[in-house]
């Protein structure tokens, strides 16, 4: 498997022989870009599964980890998607609860920039209870 797609490859290094701005000129925008490629790369490495979506978008799942306490959710898995039309990457954390659909998502990242953000729905923690 291939680290990166030949496409996104091309797309931010260019040609040989041609400057071609990577839309990472200043040191942050190089610390975003680099946390992004990083972050899909190792997603592609790690995968437990991997959904190609209808879209053309691939989601790379990391395996499953059960949850610390019981209740409502059976355990939470990484997931990182890379749209390949945009180039754009996001990553978030899923919960799923006890017939394995998703009852909790935490956004993480998008293009390489951490998103501090809280759960969808809100924690009880998070709501204050």
């Amino acid at each position: 498997m291939n680290a990166l797609p030949a496409g996104m490859v091309a797309k931010y290094l260019g040609k040989v022989g041609k400057k071609v701005g990577s839309g990472a000129e200043n040191v942050n925008a190089q610390s975003a870009l680099r946390a992004k490629l990083s972050g899909l790369e190792k997603a592609q490495q790690n995968a437990a599964t991997t959904r190609q979506l209808p879209d053309g978008r691939t989601r790379y799942y990391t395996k499953e980890v059960p949850a610390r306490t019981e209740g409502p959710t059976r355990g939470a898995s990484f997931v990182t998607e890379h749209n390949p039309k945009t180039g754009g990457v996001r990553q978030w954390m899923e919960s799923y609860n006890h017939s394995g659909q998703v009852n909790r998502v935490h956004p993480k990242s998008i293009n390489g920039q951490t998103v501090n953000s809280q759960h969808y729905p809100p924690t009880a923690r998070e709501l204050g209870l």
